[in-house]
């Protein structure tokens, strides 16, 4: 007989910036088969999705209520002061072109997102247009020029604050480049780690490779705000049959066999307020692995798998 659900989440980040987004994630037990979100503060207010991405534009604290049903009934759970949005007040530096009458930025493309522009007159500030990227998701990218009359050599060069400090300064965060005189086009891998929304910038500029803070002569600039949603996975309870954990109850090692190998799994324990208490990269060779717990307390635990873009969910006691 299946009991009613304890209902249970957690999110990819509980602090975050005005107009930055949170994906969280249903960790409830008995298999339920509906949700009811709450979202103080939030856009969306409510959700019927098991795993909603909700955007805060206020700052604050802000509460979060799941209520998980099953045929058996349904169990709710709130956590108060959940969420902090606080005042963006980062500051980045200046960039534009000072002549765009010969040369602009027509379209820009990032995946589903795209936006054209035209002639904006050397920058234009778009962070009112947000571009949804995926950590850890390869993301395409169209870059068209626009000409009034002839065509020019423009190089592009397209970054991210990954680690929101205000600059495009730092390792991996310059995401696209190229040059010609028509469309350019690629594919760029999202930091896996990134969360929240933080700012993009893309620079055309004639004949030259742009820097992230320069004014140039000839071609244009413009801004974006780019929020980070969960990786992709499937459902939670997707491979539960395919995974084995024992002992049960665990003492200090549990160890974790599973079906469907892959060249890492990455491990998180959660405790049942939610939080994050462990968090390991094992090798899954398809011959299991060991998840060291003798640091954890006594007591119920949800143990999250990601291994080839899947989830799994299991429930485990630790003595």
């Amino acid at each position: 007989v299946v009991g009613k659900p304890v209902a249970n989440f957690s999110a990819n980040t509980t602090s975050v910036y005005e107009g930055g987004s949170v994906s969280f994630s249903d960790l409830s037990t008995n298999n339920p088969t509906s949700w009811s979100w709450s979202f103080a503060g939030g856009t969306p207010s409510t959700s019927n999705a098991q795993n909603p991405t909700v955007t805060y534009n206020t700052a604050g604290t802000y509460q979060v209520t799941l209520t998980a049903t099953n045929a058996a009934g349904s169990d709710t759970e709130t956590k108060s002061a959940y969420i902090t949005v606080s005042e963006n007040d980062i500051t980045y530096c200046a960039s534009q072109g000072n002549n765009s009458s010969y040369e602009y930025i027509e379209t820009v493309q990032f995946g589903s997102f795209s936006n054209n522009s035209g002639n904006d007159g050397g920058y234009e500030d778009f962070t009112n247009m947000t571009v949804n990227l995926t950590p850890g998701a390869n993301t395409s990218y169209t870059l068209t020029p626009g000409f009034p009359g002839s065509t020019y050599t423009e190089y592009w060069i397209v970054w991210i604050d990954y680690n929101k400090d205000g600059d495009f300064t730092d390792a991996v965060e310059q995401v696209a480049s190229g040059n010609g005189k028509s469309t350019i086009s690629g594919n760029f891998t999202v930091n896996s780690s990134a969360t929240g929304t933080t700012r993009m910038r893309v620079t055309m500029k004639y004949n030259a490779a742009p820097t992230s803070c320069e004014t140039f002569t000839y071609g244009e600039v413009e801004d974006y705000t780019v929020s980070f949603g969960a990786k992709e996975t499937t459902g939670i309870n997707e491979l539960a049959q395919e995974v084995n954990i024992y002992p049960q109850p665990a003492d200090n090692m549990l160890h974790i066999e599973m079906t469907e190998a892959g060249d890492v799994a990455e491990v998180i324990l959660y405790n049942m307020s939610g939080q994050a208490v462990t968090t390991a990269q094992l090798n899954n060779n398809g011959q299991g692995f060991d998840l060291d717990v003798s640091a954890q307390e006594g007591g119920i635990y949800m143990l999250q798998i990601v291994t080839n873009g899947k989830v799994t969910s299991k429930r485990i006691v630790i003595k």
